[in-house]
């Protein structure tokens, strides 16, 4: 390098070195540069108007006026409204929402209510005694038929059998025939039902459905063989009566209770196939019936015929005895001594279900005789197959009793015996 060039560079940086000395561009700070260029940019964005346009200011010149609320004189009716509701939260604001709609409300509006001034005529009431209805139209019609029912005696076993005859008589006509059993052993039934038969057509009398000679009435009785003792069905009760306390008892032992049915049936059926009547039978014994077959084909004959007619069998008996045969009946002698009298009553099934063993720890004279709860099987199934009842009005034993409620839910199998075999 030349002596000249280094010269120079000299004189520069003694220039650069002195105070107040002026660089040139390349060499001035950031920072200046950075100051210059925003305010330049503010300059410009100072220079950017927008013109916009003002509205004028609206002068609110309200003046309160009082308003005076005049009293007013209301009528209320006193008569008790026919109108009934409650308060349901449905209907009924929370109290949140109820504050905000008072606040809501404009103080200068006034919600004047008016109440109507007109008053309802209030009419005398009836103090005339008006006749109370029957009890027994306001009592549910139950299907109970087919069923075995304990009813409290003879007495609770006719009031019964009253319920079903109005029953009957408020749907047709009806006639009803009482086959009683005419052994000796059931004389004090026969004349118990006989004494009860005037308070049986009284309460029918009150039910106003014996008029236009709706109920007609026939008595038979059997034994060995069957007895008519109404030729033709009666109207009077004291008729009906007389043909029970005539009733001669049957000393030969048999009870042909199915012969006798299909012999009534075939006698009076035209009441019910000519005359278009509801017919009902009702069996009154204790026992239980020689005659059903070996095989059931006399009762499943006898089944037939009633059920093909549309005939209801009712039947006041004893219950049967627990898986046994025989029971027993209380046999009163004249001079007032009393004796039990072994009877076919039972089993209630087709054949007996027990078997005889011994008790352990006691000798079981007692659970000998256990009362089934229910009818013997042919009666009950008898009843069950044409839509009757069997009233259970005294126990043919003396043992044990199973609650009836509960023999219910184990009532037998009352289908034909070819399906019980």
């Amino acid at each position: 390098m030349s002596s000249r060039s280094v010269n120079e560079f000299a004189k520069y940086d003694q220039l650069a070195e002195q105070p107040g000395a002026i660089t040139n561009m390349w060499e001035t700070p950031p920072w200046v540069v950075s100051c210059v260029v925003h305010v330049a940019v503010l300059f410009i964005l100072y220079q950017i108007t927008m013109t916009t346009f003002s509205d004028e200011e609206q002068v609110i010149d309200s003046t309160m006026e009082e308003v005076v609320l005049q009293p007013e004189d209301f009528k209320f009716d006193p008569t008790v409204q026919d109108q009934m509701g409650s308060d349901s939260q449905m209907n009924v604001l929370s109290p949140s929402k109820a504050a905000a709609t008072e606040a809501g409300r404009d103080p200068q509006k006034d919600v004047v209510r008016e109440v109507e001034n007109e008053l309802l005529a209030v009419q005398k009431p009836v103090t005339d005694n008006i006749p109370q209805p029957n009890q027994a139209e306001f009592v549910e019609s139950v299907n109970t038929t087919g069923a075995t029912e304990y009813t409290g005696g003879v007495e609770g076993a006719i009031d019964r059998l009253t319920y079903e005859i109005a029953d009957s008589l408020r749907d047709n006509k009806t006639l009803v025939v009482w086959l009683f059993d005419a052994s000796l052993s059931l004389k004090e039934r026969r004349e118990a039902i006989a004494n009860r038969f005037e308070n049986v057509y009284a309460q029918l009398g009150q039910l106003d459905v014996t008029t236009e000679r709706a109920l007609k009435t026939a008595v038979a009785s059997y034994g060995n063989s069957t007895q008519l003792i109404t030729p033709d069905p009666v109207d009077d009760v004291k008729d009906i009566v007389k043909a029970v306390h005539d009733i001669k008892p049957d000393e030969t032992g048999k009870e042909n209770v199915f012969q006798a049915v299909h012999t009534v049936t075939n006698k009076w059926k035209s009441y019910r196939t000519a005359m278009h009547r509801n017919v009902m039978i009702v069996i009154v014994t204790d026992e239980r019936g020689d005659d059903y077959g070996k095989s059931g084909e006399n009762m499943e004959q006898v089944i037939r015929e009633v059920s093909r007619l549309g005939i209801r069998v009712y039947c006041v008996g004893n219950a049967a005895p627990f898986g046994r045969e025989k029971g027993y009946v209380n046999w009163r002698y004249p001079d007032g001594a009393t004796e039990k009298l072994p009877v076919d009553a039972g089993p209630e099934t087709v054949a007996p279900e027990r078997l005889r063993l011994a008790f352990w720890g006691t000798n079981g004279g007692d659970l000998e005789e256990m009362s089934a709860g229910m009818g013997p099987w042919a009666l009950t199934r008898l009843c069950a197959e044409t839509n009757g009842l069997y009233l259970v009005s005294e126990e043919s034993v003396d043992g044990p009793k199973f609650d009836p409620q509960i023999m219910r839910e184990y009532a037998p199998d009352y289908r034909p015996i070819k399906f019980y075999e």
